[in-house]
C-alpha cells in the first residue's frame, strides 16, 4: 500500500450512475504545489471522514493489476498532515 508524499487537500466528493445503472463516488483530492487533481473511486468498504474543502489528508492506495495496466484502488483516507 502507497500514502502521499506531497500535501494534499480534499476538494469534494461526487456521485454519479454508471452506463450499467450502477452508483459510484469519487473523491477528488488536489495537489495546490503542483496544481493537479487526483479522482479515486470510493469502494462501499471505505470509510471517509467528515472533511471539508481545503483540509489536508493523506491517501491511502493500493496497485492491482487489470490486464495490462496498474489501477489505484483508494483503501482509506484519513485528515491530516503527512509523517
Amino acid at each position: 500500500m502507497f500514502e502521499n508524499t506531497t500535501e494534499l487537500i480534499y476538494l469534494g466528493t461526487r456521485s454519479g450512475m454508471s452506463k450499467a445503472g450502477a452508483p459510484y463516488n469519487v473523491l477528488v483530492a488536489g495537489n495546490p504545489a503542483k496544481y493537479e487533481n487526483y479522482e479515486f473511486f470510493i469502494s462501499d468498504n471505505v470509510k471517509v471522514p467528515f472533511l471539508e474543502v481545503n483540509d489536508k489528508i493523506v491517501v491511502t492506495i493500493e496497485l492491482s493489476r487489470r490486464n495490462y495496466n496498474l489501477v489505484p484502488s483508494l483503501v482509506g483516507v484519513a485528515k491530516g498532515v503527512l509523517k
